[in-house]
């Protein structure tokens, strides 16, 4: 697992993250509900949806993990941005691979008679 250190706030994570989506034409929503947020369409506009009930350090990773989807290579991002975008796209990545990994031992493992 790799290890960055982050030099900016939470706030500032939140507001650069933000900017960024609209930058690559994604539309983020502040809603309230039982979710935690991700990206989505919705009548065929990119949409990435938050909580807005959840704390500001849940609300940049969902808002990382959705924009790490996106290509970002042509785009200038500020290095502390872009390598928390990367952090976190990582984790997401690791998270899913985990998934996979315990649903094929599910579907593998005999059942009890």
């Amino acid at each position: 697992m790799r290890h960055r250190l982050f030099f900016m706030k939470p706030d500032a994570l939140f507001e650069g993250l933000k900017e960024l989506a609209r930058q690559i034409g994604v539309n983020v929503r502040s809603e309230t509900g039982k979710f935690t947020g991700g990206y989505c369409v919705l009548h065929n506009k990119r949409l990435i949806v938050i909580n807005k009930r959840m704390p500001t350090e849940s609300k940049v990773a969902v808002l990382a993990k959705s924009i790490a989807q996106f290509p970002l290579d042509d785009i200038y991002i500020k290095p502390a941005l872009r390598d928390f975008i990367e952090d976190e796209g990582y984790k997401e990545a690791m998270h899913r691979k985990q998934r996979e990994k315990e649903s094929v031992k599910r579907e593998t493992t005999p059942m009890a008679a």
